[in-house]
């Protein structure tokens, strides 16, 4: 995706919030997306955070494939309340998305998880990454019951990898989000792949002990 900051992006229903501007054709915009197919064959992304020429922003937009098109969400309403980079998210069961981690403009983890509903904005929870937790280059994927599997990472740009593994539950009658730590990988990773197995388990695969620019 060549969108508006190296931000993140998410499969999202495409409940309409009013009638936010559209963004100027050619804005700069490199965003990591990671999409949750919902069958309808017009999905939106959700990007929020990132960078652009200014350093890390708030703002969140969605971008639709089918059209080509970019909308700016209403601000202060959609912006993240802790700017990032970074981080990642996934969809909750209710269709929100919970956005955990990224480091802030002076490269310090942000360990505030935060909630984006597309009819309440965005939600800062009660819920913080523990101290030297990971917070970027971590894994994320939805399991089946609906809570959210976080694997390896590191705590900041050149530290080292690390084996944390986290169970991320979305509670609705209480309407927050809770962290739940697990059993640790045998072996630390960064950027590691998962998939949900046919018996509800995860493979994790690859990934590596350190990230090289090349």
């Amino acid at each position: 995706c060549q969108r508006a900051g190296q931000g993140h992006a998410l499969g999202l229903a495409t409940a309409e919030t009013g009638h936010p501007p559209r963004l100027e054709p050619g804005q700069p915009h490199q965003c990591e997306q990671f999409v949750h197919p919902l069958g309808d064959g017009g999905a939106s992304l959700l990007i929020t955070g990132g960078n652009d020429n200014l350093g890390v922003i708030a703002q969140s937009e969605l971008y639709r494939p089918s059209t080509d098109e970019a909308i700016a969400l209403e601000s202060p309403k959609f912006d993240l309340k802790f700017p990032r980079t970074g981080h990642h998210a996934a969809l909750l069961p209710d269709e929100s998305v919970v956005i955990v981690g990224g480091v802030d403009a002076a490269g310090n983890p942000v360990r505030t998880i935060e909630r984006l509903s597309l009819i309440d904005g965005v939600i800062t929870t009660s819920q913080q990454l523990p101290v030297g937790a990971p917070a970027i280059d971590f894994s994320l994927i939805t399991l089946p019951d609906g809570s959210i599997l976080m694997a390896g990472g590191r705590e900041r740009a050149g530290a080292p990898a690390q084996n944390a593994v986290f169970l991320i539950l979305f509670d609705a009658a209480t309407d927050n989000v809770q962290l739940a730590p697990r059993v640790a990988l045998a072996i630390a990773r960064i950027a590691a792949q998962l998939a949900v197995l046919c018996d509800a388990t995860v493979l994790i695969t690859g990934g590596t002990e350190q990230l090289d620019l090349l």
